[in-house]
Protein backbone atom coordinates (compact mmCIF):
# COMPACT_ATOMS: atom_id res chain seq x y z
CA UNK A 1 0.00 0.00 0.00
CA UNK A 2 2.98 2.56 0.06
CA UNK A 3 3.15 2.73 -3.18
CA UNK A 4 -0.68 3.06 -4.33
CA UNK A 5 -0.38 4.73 -7.68
CA UNK A 6 2.03 2.21 -8.76
CA UNK A 7 -0.10 -0.73 -8.16
CA UNK A 8 -3.25 0.94 -10.09
CA UNK A 9 -1.09 2.17 -13.01
CA UNK A 10 0.10 -1.68 -13.16
CA UNK A 11 -2.65 -4.11 -12.04
CA UNK A 12 -1.29 -7.54 -11.76
CA UNK A 13 -4.20 -9.35 -13.93
CA UNK A 14 -6.32 -8.75 -17.08
CA UNK A 15 -10.14 -10.13 -16.75
CA UNK A 16 -13.29 -9.39 -19.35
CA UNK A 17 -15.74 -7.56 -18.12
CA UNK A 18 -18.06 -10.49 -17.62
CA UNK A 19 -15.38 -12.09 -15.01
CA UNK A 20 -14.64 -8.66 -13.41
CA UNK A 21 -19.19 -8.77 -12.22
CA UNK A 22 -18.11 -11.58 -10.44
CA UNK A 23 -14.41 -10.17 -9.21
CA UNK A 24 -16.16 -7.24 -8.10
CA UNK A 25 -15.67 -6.03 -4.35
CA UNK A 26 -16.81 -2.87 -2.02
CA UNK A 27 -17.51 -1.54 1.54
CA UNK A 28 -20.99 0.17 1.84
CA UNK A 29 -21.24 2.35 4.80
CA UNK A 30 -24.41 3.41 5.91
CA UNK A 31 -25.80 5.94 8.04
CA UNK A 32 -29.59 6.00 8.91
CA UNK A 33 -30.47 9.91 10.12
CA UNK A 34 -34.27 10.52 11.35
CA UNK A 35 -36.67 12.78 10.36
CA UNK A 36 -34.41 14.29 7.35
CA UNK A 37 -36.53 12.07 4.16
CA UNK A 38 -37.41 15.10 2.69
CA UNK A 39 -33.65 15.54 1.62
CA UNK A 40 -32.76 12.35 -0.37
CA UNK A 41 -31.20 12.75 -3.90
CA UNK A 42 -30.56 16.35 -3.30
CA UNK A 43 -27.53 16.75 -5.25
CA UNK A 44 -26.66 20.52 -3.18
CA UNK A 45 -26.79 18.13 0.29
CA UNK A 46 -24.39 15.37 -1.14
CA UNK A 47 -21.62 18.22 -2.57
CA UNK A 48 -21.84 19.66 1.20
CA UNK A 49 -21.58 15.51 2.83
CA UNK A 50 -18.56 15.11 0.07
CA UNK A 51 -17.06 18.40 1.54
CA UNK A 52 -17.49 17.54 4.92
CA UNK A 53 -16.41 14.41 4.31
CA UNK A 54 -13.13 15.68 2.96
CA UNK A 55 -12.85 18.33 5.90
CA UNK A 56 -12.99 15.44 8.61
CA UNK A 57 -9.99 13.77 6.64
CA UNK A 58 -7.63 16.72 6.68
CA UNK A 59 -7.69 17.15 9.93
CA UNK A 60 -6.45 13.65 10.66
CA UNK A 61 -4.18 13.74 7.10
CA UNK A 62 -0.19 13.84 6.99
CA UNK A 63 1.35 17.40 6.21
CA UNK A 64 1.87 15.61 2.59
CA UNK A 65 -1.43 15.07 2.02
CA UNK A 66 -2.23 18.40 3.13
CA UNK A 67 -0.29 19.70 1.13
CA UNK A 68 -1.37 17.59 -1.83
CA UNK A 69 1.68 15.43 -2.38
CA UNK A 70 1.40 11.53 -2.01
CA UNK A 71 1.29 10.50 1.89
CA UNK A 72 4.11 8.32 2.97
CA UNK A 73 2.40 6.57 5.79
CA UNK A 74 2.44 2.88 5.18
CA UNK A 75 -0.93 2.39 4.67
CA UNK A 76 -1.69 6.14 3.31
CA UNK A 77 -3.92 8.39 4.95
CA UNK A 78 -7.17 8.38 4.27
CA UNK A 79 -7.68 12.35 2.77
CA UNK A 80 -4.45 10.59 0.45
CA UNK A 81 -6.31 7.39 -0.86
CA UNK A 82 -9.70 9.10 -1.26
CA UNK A 83 -9.41 12.32 -2.34
CA UNK A 84 -6.31 12.34 -4.86
CA UNK A 85 -6.07 11.57 -7.89
CA UNK A 86 -3.63 8.71 -7.74
CA UNK A 87 -2.20 9.21 -11.38
CA UNK A 88 -3.39 9.33 -14.77
CA UNK A 89 -3.89 6.37 -17.15
CA UNK A 90 -3.35 8.10 -20.91
CA UNK A 91 -5.15 11.42 -20.87
CA UNK A 92 -7.60 9.84 -17.77
CA UNK A 93 -7.30 10.07 -14.59
CA UNK A 94 -7.54 6.86 -12.35
CA UNK A 95 -11.10 7.74 -10.59
CA UNK A 96 -11.60 8.14 -7.20
CA UNK A 97 -12.65 4.92 -5.52
CA UNK A 98 -15.81 5.88 -3.69
CA UNK A 99 -19.64 7.32 -4.32
CA UNK A 100 -21.83 9.15 -2.08
CA UNK A 101 -26.02 8.38 -2.61
CA UNK A 102 -28.55 9.35 -0.52
CA UNK A 103 -31.82 7.50 0.01
CA UNK A 104 -35.03 7.65 2.10
CA UNK A 105 -36.54 4.82 4.60
CA UNK A 106 -39.80 6.09 5.83
CA UNK A 107 -39.34 9.38 7.41
CA UNK A 108 -35.69 9.29 7.56
CA UNK A 109 -32.73 9.57 5.40
CA UNK A 110 -30.07 7.12 4.92
CA UNK A 111 -26.41 8.16 3.33
CA UNK A 112 -24.27 6.21 1.81
CA UNK A 113 -20.55 5.55 1.33
CA UNK A 114 -19.89 3.38 -1.25
CA UNK A 115 -15.87 2.36 -1.34
CA UNK A 116 -14.71 0.20 -4.25
CA UNK A 117 -11.76 -2.39 -4.42
CA UNK A 118 -8.86 -1.97 -2.50
CA UNK A 119 -10.43 0.93 -1.12
CA UNK A 120 -12.64 -1.25 1.20
CA UNK A 121 -9.00 -1.24 3.47
CA UNK A 122 -10.19 2.35 4.34
CA UNK A 123 -13.63 1.38 5.55
CA UNK A 124 -13.45 2.13 8.88
CA UNK A 125 -11.79 5.49 8.36
CA UNK A 126 -14.10 6.25 5.89
CA UNK A 127 -17.19 5.23 8.18
CA UNK A 128 -15.78 7.33 11.20
CA UNK A 129 -15.40 10.57 8.98
CA UNK A 130 -18.89 9.96 7.21
CA UNK A 131 -20.48 10.36 10.51
CA UNK A 132 -18.45 12.95 11.92
CA UNK A 133 -19.12 14.55 9.14
CA UNK A 134 -22.84 14.83 9.36
CA UNK A 135 -22.94 15.46 12.63
CA UNK A 136 -20.84 18.01 13.28
CA UNK A 137 -19.72 19.70 9.95
CA UNK A 138 -23.41 19.76 7.86
CA UNK A 139 -25.67 22.68 8.11
CA UNK A 140 -28.69 21.02 8.09
CA UNK A 141 -31.09 23.65 9.48
CA UNK A 142 -30.03 25.41 6.06
CA UNK A 143 -29.78 23.03 4.33
CA UNK A 144 -33.31 23.51 1.85
CA UNK A 145 -35.29 26.76 2.27
CA UNK A 146 -38.66 25.94 3.67
CA UNK A 147 -38.24 22.83 4.81
CA UNK A 148 -37.58 22.17 8.31
CA UNK A 149 -35.43 19.36 8.80
CA UNK A 150 -34.14 18.39 12.59
CA UNK A 151 -30.23 18.29 13.31
CA UNK A 152 -28.27 15.29 11.24
CA UNK A 153 -28.15 12.65 13.94
CA UNK A 154 -26.47 9.92 13.22
CA UNK A 155 -28.97 6.97 14.68
CA UNK A 156 -27.22 4.03 12.68
CA UNK A 157 -24.26 3.49 11.20
CA UNK A 158 -23.37 0.00 9.17
CA UNK A 159 -20.40 -1.66 7.22
CA UNK A 160 -21.19 -4.33 4.57
CA UNK A 161 -19.06 -5.99 2.76
CA UNK A 162 -20.55 -6.40 -1.26
CA UNK A 163 -19.28 -9.13 -3.40
CA UNK A 164 -20.39 -9.03 -7.08
CA UNK A 165 -22.83 -6.91 -8.90
CA UNK A 166 -26.70 -7.19 -8.93
CA UNK A 167 -28.35 -7.63 -12.27
CA UNK A 168 -25.79 -9.99 -13.25
CA UNK A 169 -27.67 -11.74 -16.01
CA UNK A 170 -27.43 -10.21 -19.45
CA UNK A 171 -30.39 -8.75 -20.76
CA UNK A 172 -30.87 -7.76 -25.01
CA UNK A 173 -32.76 -4.55 -23.37
CA UNK A 174 -32.50 -2.01 -20.01
CA UNK A 175 -34.39 0.89 -18.43
CA UNK A 176 -32.22 2.90 -17.38
CA UNK A 177 -33.84 5.23 -14.69
CA UNK A 178 -31.40 8.28 -13.45
CA UNK A 179 -32.70 9.33 -9.84
CA UNK A 180 -29.51 12.20 -9.96
CA UNK A 181 -28.55 14.32 -12.55
CA UNK A 182 -25.54 12.78 -15.16
CA UNK A 183 -23.15 15.27 -16.76
CA UNK A 184 -23.33 15.57 -19.76
CA UNK A 185 -20.41 17.44 -21.01
CA UNK A 186 -19.05 16.92 -24.33
CA UNK A 187 -21.13 14.97 -26.59
CA UNK A 188 -25.06 15.66 -25.78
CA UNK A 189 -26.23 12.05 -24.63
CA UNK A 190 -29.80 13.20 -25.68
CA UNK A 191 -28.01 13.32 -29.69
CA UNK A 192 -25.47 10.59 -29.49
CA UNK A 193 -26.93 8.33 -26.07
CA UNK A 194 -24.22 5.52 -26.85
CA UNK A 195 -22.08 8.04 -24.98
CA UNK A 196 -23.69 7.01 -22.07
CA UNK A 197 -22.00 3.80 -22.50
CA UNK A 198 -18.43 5.02 -23.35
CA UNK A 199 -18.51 7.35 -20.39
CA UNK A 200 -19.13 3.72 -18.32
CA UNK A 201 -16.72 2.37 -20.04
CA UNK A 202 -14.22 4.84 -19.41
CA UNK A 203 -14.96 5.15 -15.42
CA UNK A 204 -14.86 0.82 -15.45
CA UNK A 205 -11.81 0.65 -16.77
CA UNK A 206 -10.71 3.15 -14.11
CA UNK A 207 -11.86 1.91 -11.22
CA UNK A 208 -11.34 -1.99 -12.26
CA UNK A 209 -7.58 -1.14 -11.08
CA UNK A 210 -9.12 -0.29 -7.46
CA UNK A 211 -9.59 -4.07 -8.04
CA UNK A 212 -5.73 -5.35 -9.00
CA UNK A 213 -7.47 -5.34 -12.99
CA UNK A 214 -6.89 -4.49 -16.53
CA UNK A 215 -9.67 -4.68 -18.46
CA UNK A 216 -9.04 -7.33 -21.56
CA UNK A 217 -11.45 -6.32 -24.02
CA UNK A 218 -11.76 -5.33 -27.32
CA UNK A 219 -13.09 -1.24 -26.76
CA UNK A 220 -13.50 -0.79 -30.68
CA UNK A 221 -15.73 -3.80 -31.32
CA UNK A 222 -17.35 -2.85 -27.96
CA UNK A 223 -17.73 0.75 -29.37
CA UNK A 224 -19.29 -0.31 -32.08
CA UNK A 225 -21.76 -2.28 -30.46
CA UNK A 226 -23.03 0.06 -28.07
CA UNK A 227 -23.26 2.90 -30.96
CA UNK A 228 -25.17 0.36 -32.73
CA UNK A 229 -27.96 -0.54 -29.98
CA UNK A 230 -31.06 0.88 -29.90
CA UNK A 231 -32.50 4.01 -27.56
CA UNK A 232 -35.45 6.13 -26.58
CA UNK A 233 -34.42 9.20 -25.28
CA UNK A 234 -37.92 10.78 -24.75
CA UNK A 235 -37.99 10.64 -21.31
CA UNK A 236 -34.53 12.02 -21.08
CA UNK A 237 -34.56 15.78 -20.26
CA UNK A 238 -32.07 18.27 -19.92
CA UNK A 239 -31.18 19.93 -16.36
CA UNK A 240 -28.23 22.72 -15.96
CA UNK A 241 -27.46 22.12 -12.39
CA UNK A 242 -24.84 25.15 -10.89
CA UNK A 243 -21.60 23.66 -9.22
CA UNK A 244 -18.78 25.33 -7.26
CA UNK A 245 -15.60 24.53 -8.57
CA UNK A 246 -12.71 22.19 -6.85
CA UNK A 247 -11.22 25.05 -4.85
CA UNK A 248 -14.75 26.59 -3.86
CA UNK A 249 -13.59 29.77 -5.60
CA UNK A 250 -16.14 30.20 -8.55
CA UNK A 251 -19.84 28.88 -9.52
CA UNK A 252 -20.30 27.70 -12.75
CA UNK A 253 -23.39 26.01 -14.53
CA UNK A 254 -22.83 22.68 -15.67
CA UNK A 255 -24.83 20.70 -17.93
CA UNK A 256 -26.56 17.56 -17.39
CA UNK A 257 -29.70 15.45 -18.10
CA UNK A 258 -31.69 13.12 -15.60
CA UNK A 259 -35.09 10.72 -16.32
CA UNK A 260 -35.25 7.42 -18.13
CA UNK A 261 -33.48 5.78 -20.89
CA UNK A 262 -34.43 2.68 -22.63
CA UNK A 263 -31.74 0.58 -24.69
CA UNK A 264 -32.52 -2.47 -26.68
CA UNK A 265 -30.88 -4.79 -29.11
CA UNK A 266 -27.58 -4.60 -27.88
CA UNK A 267 -24.91 -7.64 -28.06
CA UNK A 268 -24.35 -9.21 -24.13
CA UNK A 269 -20.73 -8.14 -23.98
CA UNK A 270 -22.14 -4.83 -23.04
CA UNK A 271 -24.39 -5.94 -20.38
CA UNK A 272 -21.58 -5.76 -17.34
CA UNK A 273 -21.28 -2.11 -18.64
CA UNK A 274 -24.79 -1.26 -17.12
CA UNK A 275 -24.63 -3.94 -14.14
CA UNK A 276 -20.86 -2.35 -12.68
CA UNK A 277 -22.26 1.29 -13.57
CA UNK A 278 -25.40 0.40 -11.36
CA UNK A 279 -22.81 0.89 -8.48
CA UNK A 280 -20.34 2.79 -10.00
CA UNK A 281 -22.51 5.60 -11.42
CA UNK A 282 -21.29 7.60 -14.38
CA UNK A 283 -20.21 10.85 -15.37
CA UNK A 284 -17.94 13.67 -13.75
CA UNK A 285 -18.92 14.26 -10.14
CA UNK A 286 -19.98 10.21 -9.67
CA UNK A 287 -18.51 10.67 -6.30
CA UNK A 288 -20.68 13.14 -5.23
CA UNK A 289 -23.71 11.35 -6.60
CA UNK A 290 -24.19 12.72 -10.10
CA UNK A 291 -25.00 9.82 -12.39
CA UNK A 292 -26.45 7.56 -10.17
CA UNK A 293 -29.40 5.40 -12.09
CA UNK A 294 -31.20 2.60 -11.44
CA UNK A 295 -31.19 -0.44 -13.86
CA UNK A 296 -34.72 -2.75 -14.84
Amino acid sequence: MSDLPHRLAHPSRRLSLHALMDEWFAARIAARIPGCAALAHDCVLLRRIRGAVGAVLLEGASPQAIAGKPCPWDPPCGLDVLFREQGRVGRQGIPKPYVLATDRKGQDLVVTMTLFGIAADWAATAAHALAVALQTKVDWSGQRAGTFVPDGIVQDLTVQSVQGVRNARPRSQAELEFLTPMNAEGDNPLERPGTVLARLALRIEGLARWHDVGIDEDWERLGVAWNAACYDVRQMQHRPVTRRSGRGQAYFTAPTVQGKLWISEFAPELWPLLAIGAETHVGKGATEGFGRFELA
